[in-house]
């Protein structure tokens, strides 16, 4: 039998204190269930599900096993799943443990695969107690845990001190999970309001601040500055350094922006852990991998919703543009606040309404909007794209390759911006202040 491949899922419980059965718990408007199998299944391609309640996934084809030894509490969903298990350890976590560590989960295999010996169980320590689940567990235990049982004993604890196990200090642990969130049980209402509570945007420093020579001290709103790391298929991509809004949009945004989809069906599945600053990307072309991006160029540009098809060169009315500036500008919430931040709006020409997006990056904020139109797959003919900052090749090249025809600015375009424009096509106006505008093609 294989060392490593099985996770168990432990399902069962009373959920007293949280009120309903906590298998139904939703993160995000996702089954709690499916969050963490999304996780685990980047380590393990076995995955069971220790549950008393089978017509809950009656819909999906998990593997779900019942226990065969009942009313024994968590202990009793343990056996059941070593039972169950196709790999000599079994990696064991609660259904209300939201936030896998799979780079603690990676720890636990190797220090496990380089003993002289196999051990019962793999366990962290905290403080004088240790943690049950986050865990590591032998299938030798099987035939303990059902003496335990005989004994009318069923307490992991109890059985753990009589086995022998391979223990993880705290301080080793907390280097992985500083806040200690990998070992977060969602047991109560409470529990889980904090847990999905809204990321701060903006932030308070004490600041001196100076006007017309005058002196004050005073506490000052500052832009949240969160770095975001996106997994693809399982391996780290890159670390986005961005405001922790609208954060699906930006990750779908960048993934197109590199060339890795070229739609939104082109991802299997995202799941975001703003505790942990990451997000889960699967991809339905298993055989991407990272550092192949360069290869993937093509992709970029593929996007041909319905804005490409009968297109005419746009007519831009110079009242218009003023307005939707004037409301693009008034948006600006953020930088309202902070003055820190870049903005990017998805523009209608018939009205003022927007889409607003806000980031400290400007790249970030025009991903957002490229995530924005992905996710809705939103017709642009009649769409322009307004932005705060200076417009570069670069950002250009986004513009275009996702369907922009117009792009209007408060600041100003690089040379390489105004010759690629040019060459695509694309109507580019900057400097839109006040009363004033600058156009540069078309």
């Amino acid at each position: 039998m294989r060392q490593f491949g099985t996770a168990l899922i432990l399902s069962g419980g009373k959920s007293s204190r949280m009120g309903f059965d906590k298998q139904l718990l939703q993160i995000r408007d996702r089954n709690i269930i499916d969050h963490i199998i999304s996780q685990i299944r980047m380590e393990f391609d076995d995955i069971v599900i220790a549950s008393n309640r089978p017509e809950l996934y009656a819909d999906t084809d998990y593997r779900i096993v019942p226990d065969q030894i009942k009313g024994m509490g968590p202990l009793s969903g343990i056996h059941v799943g070593l039972l169950a298990a196709k790999s000599q350890y079994v990696y064991v976590i609660a259904c209300d443990m939201p936030n896998v560590n799979l780079d603690y989960v990676r720890y636990m295999k190797k220090q496990l695969a380089a003993l002289p010996q196999e051990v019962d169980a793999c366990i962290t320590c905290f403080k004088e107690w240790i943690e049950p689940f986050n865990s590591f567990y032998n299938r030798n235990l099987i035939e303990p845990i059902e003496q335990h049982f005989a004994e009318n004993k069923k307490m992991i604890n109890t059985l753990l001190k009589q086995r022998k196990c391979h223990y993880i200090a705290e301080e080793v642990a907390r280097t992985f999970s500083p806040d200690w969130e990998m070992f977060l049980n969602l047991n109560t209402q409470a529990d889980l309001a904090e847990h999905l509570a809204p990321l701060d945007l903006t932030t308070c420093a004490e600041i001196t601040k100076v006007v017309s020579g005058t002196v004050a001290q005073l506490s000052d709103a500052v832009i949240v500055e969160y770095p975001l790391t996106i997994f693809i298929n399982g391996e780290a991509d890159y670390t986005l350094y961005c405001t922790p809004q609208a954060l699906t949009e930006l990750v779908y945004g960048y993934l197109f922006a590199e060339g890795i989809i070229s739609c939104k069906d082109d991802v299997a599945d995202l799941l975001l852990l703003h505790n942990q600053h990451k997000a889960f990307v699967t991809l339905h072309t298993q055989h991407l991998a990272v550092g192949q991006k360069q290869n993937l160029n093509p992709a970029r540009g593929a996007y041909r919703g319905p804005s490409s098809n009968g297109y005419k060169a746009p007519v831009l009315n110079y009242h218009r543009i003023m307005s939707l500036m004037r409301t693009f500008n008034d948006s600006s919430d953020l930088f309202k606040q902070t003055g820190a931040v870049h903005s990017c709006a998805i523009a209608n020409e018939e009205n003022d309404s927007l889409i607003v997006h806000e980031d400290i990056g400007r790249h970030n904020a025009l991903d957002k909007i490229v995530g924005t139109i992905l996710l809705e797959e939103m017709t642009l003919s009649d769409k322009m794209l307004l932005t705060s900052g200076r417009i570069t090749q670069a950002m250009l090249k986004k513009a275009a390759e996702i369907g922009f025809k117009k792009v209007i600015s408060r600041s100003a375009p690089t040379s390489m911006a105004i010759e690629l424009a040019r060459e695509r096509g694309i109507t580019l106006v900057g400097f839109v202040r006040g009363s004033n505008m600058n156009i540069y093609t078309r």
